[in-house]
């Protein structure tokens, strides 16, 4: 749930609706499914947001949620490894969704002096990473953050 503007003037039920939707739900679902029975090598990936661990204005709130879920989701990692379950987060950056908004002449233009590939990512890069975590990484993977943002992160 994407959230811009400054806190200042944000509405109060939009800032409700953005931390229900991106740190409380998943944290509620999270918290029904630890009730299942669950098969060995389990897998659970977050999906946090480079917004996460930077600090951009009129994202205040936006962030704020994914660096909850983010660390939720490492903290859940140590708490739920006895059992076998894994928790991993990844962390897009600048993907071509329709989270992007309307201005995407500017934010390539931000994309092509700030991140090293010097382009927009796309769903499947994320979906890729995603599968790794869930089927191929080694079982002692756990408690990551993975970037997915073109290298945006290492040159910030």
């Amino acid at each position: 749930m994407p959230l811009r503007g400054p806190l200042a003037q944000l509405p109060t039920a939009e800032i409700q609706n953005t931390l229900m939707t991106n740190l409380v739900g998943p944290a509620l679902l999270i918290r029904r499914l630890l009730d299942r029975r669950w098969l060995p090598n389990a897998s659970i990936i977050g999906v946090g947001s480079i917004s996460a661990t930077r600090s951009l204005p009129n994202r205040s709130v936006y962030s704020a949620s994914k660096a909850g879920l983010e660390h939720l989701c490492r903290s859940l990692a140590a708490e739920v490894a006895p059992r076998g379950i894994r928790v991993n987060v990844v962390s897009p950056g600048v993907i071509e969704t329709p989270f992007l908004g309307g201005d995407r002449a500017a934010l390539r233009d931000w994309v092509s002096t700030h991140v090293p590939m010097q382009r927009v990512g796309t769903p499947d890069d994320v979906a890729a990473v995603v599968r790794y975590l869930v089927l191929e990484a080694p079982e002692y993977v756990t408690g990551a953050r993975i970037a997915v943002d073109g290298g945006a992160e290492s040159v910030s």
